[in-house]
């Protein structure tokens, strides 16, 4: 890559640097196409250069795999006892920190203790489980989502969701205020993050609350399983977000961050995450001729008890996998 064309999306610096090499997309073992993420050290932000086209992204979802699809997760067998030990050792060592957006996370950030009447925007609903669940505490709940397959489902819970994307919110959606609007883990996709803040900003009834989630790019795991690593999903993350990043993007376009959290410690450590990245190693192993991984380990349960001893001695920032930003 030359470092003058390397524009970074967040600030335009071109003084951005190489990072990482992701050599195929784990998830379309045939396609051989490379990838090459950049990094600006003035904003703590990773991204994938050059940014592709619109069209380019929306292929980089073809694929029989992607989770947006159904409707609930498909049922796995029982777990063995030492998988249950290691997730319940990760779960005491969390002391419950909620990953999910549930009422009673939705309730704090906004300050209200009831959500009836409250207006819910989804960017990026995916197949309706969270706006599902804010329904059923009252609040008048809209989605938009890019995914056909994704708004039939949405559709099937009774809801209404638009087709869109949070970068190009439908003018109907886009003319309306909201109490509350999530992106759970949509930001990291976007070509134009700061234009999705902005849309954010500009929807923002008085007084609303803004929650957003993407991957921690500061995160233990990152560093030991690399390209492997489940959160990476590179081409369909295009952006990699630190704690600073995305609180400095917020601000950019004139939110206010009210506050910044981490979650999702136990998931590192848990049997479908595992599966995923050994996967995803033992296929980006197989096209390189030998194994990639920052750590030399193979995916699997010892590997697994390794990760969660690192863990539990890291900071905060290193050991959750996720950033929660709290805006208004």
């Amino acid at each position: 890559m030359k470092r003058a064309m390397i524009a970074c999306p967040l600030c335009a610096s071109t003084r951005s640097r190489p990072w990482l090499h992701v050599s195929f997309d784990w998830r379309k073992p045939a396609d051989k196409t490379a990838y090459e993420l950049a990094w600006c050290d003035a904003c703590e932000f990773g991204f994938l250069a050059p940014r592709p086209t619109p069209a380019q992204d929306a292929s980089f979802y073809d694929t029989p795999d992607y989770y947006t699809h159904g409707t609930q997760a498909a049922k796995r067998p029982a777990s063995p006892w030492h998988e249950k030990l290691r997730v319940a050792i990760a779960w005491r060592l969390d002391k419950g920190r909620e990953l999910h957006h549930t009422p009673e996370v939705v309730k704090g950030a906004w300050g209200k203790s009831d959500l009836r009447g409250a207006r819910v925007l989804d960017l990026g609903c995916g197949s309706g489980g969270f706006l599902a669940m804010m329904k059923e505490q009252g609040a008048t709940v809209t989605g938009v989502e890019p995914d056909d397959k994704a708004r039939e489902a949405v559709r099937s819970r009774g809801i209404a969701v638009h087709a869109g994307t949070a970068e190009d919110v439908p003018a109907e959606v886009l003319s309306q205020q909201f109490d509350v609007i999530a992106t759970r883990h949509v930001l990291e996709h976007c070509i134009d993050p700061l234009k999705v803040l902005r849309n954010v900003k500009g929807m923002l009834a008085p007084g609303g609350v803004y929650l957003c989630d993407v991957p921690n790019n500061n995160a233990t795991g990152l560093r030991r399983a690399g390209a492997a690593w489940h959160w990476l999903d590179v081409p369909r993350h295009i952006n990699f977000f630190t704690r600073k990043s995305l609180a400095d993007a917020a601000r950019r376009a004139g939110l206010t961050v009210a506050s910044e959290r981490y979650c999702g410690f136990t998931q590192q450590v848990a049997p479908i995450w595992i599966e995923f990245e050994k996967t995803s190693t033992q296929r980006i192993n197989a096209a390189a001729g030998k194994n990639v991984r920052p750590d030399g380990l193979t995916p699997g349960h010892a590997q697994a008890w390794k990760l969660l001893f690192a863990l539990a001695r890291a900071s905060d920032d290193e050991r959750y996998d996720t950033l929660r930003l709290i805006a208004k």
